[in-house]
């Protein structure tokens, strides 16, 4: 199995949105370290190798933010039902949709993250906090892209 963890420092990310940063939208609180895993797709990758990794660093519950398109609508909805995970929508459009759900056991786990795996694999935002749910969405100031004219 290949998979790739990256850390990134700290100068690499902010609360504060910031249009051309690494992380181009806002958080509640900066977290205390940010990682970067990726490189590893079904059905190549050993599917137990996050939730056991979790499970022991007693990382539950997991909380994971999913931007996606309608297209895993009724999917994600159908798993997260079938495998007793609380979901809730922060946004929803058109074509996009934001949503956090609460990982609350390893059983859950197991039972989502395949799916979570194929939505990061089609280009899908997905992103998981440990112990505490951090996702909101709201209007905020951005840093950056902020034209000024001088006439």
């Amino acid at each position: 199995m290949k998979l790739e963890i990256g850390f990134f420092p700290k100068y690499y990310y902010s609360k504060d949105p910031d249009a051309g940063g690494l992380f181009p939208f806002g958080m509640e609180e900066t977290p205390s370290y940010v990682f970067s895993m990726h490189n590893f797709y079904l059905p190549k990758c050993n599917s137990n190798f996050v939730p056991s990794l979790m499970e022991n660093i007693q990382a539950f519950p997991l909380y994971f933010c999913a931007q996606l398109s309608n297209f895993w609508k009724k999917e994600y909805e159908k798993q997260c039902q079938k495998s007793d995970v609380k979901f809730k929508y922060l946004y929803q459009e058109e074509n996009r949709l934001i949503t956090v759900a609460a990982v609350e056991n390893m059983s859950q786990l197991k039972a989502i993250f395949p799916l979570y795996i194929s939505m990061g694999s089609s280009n899908d935002l997905v992103m998981w906090s440990t112990n505490k749910d951090i996702y909101s969405v709201e209007e905020r100031v951005w840093k950056g892209n902020e034209l000024s004219y001088l006439l």
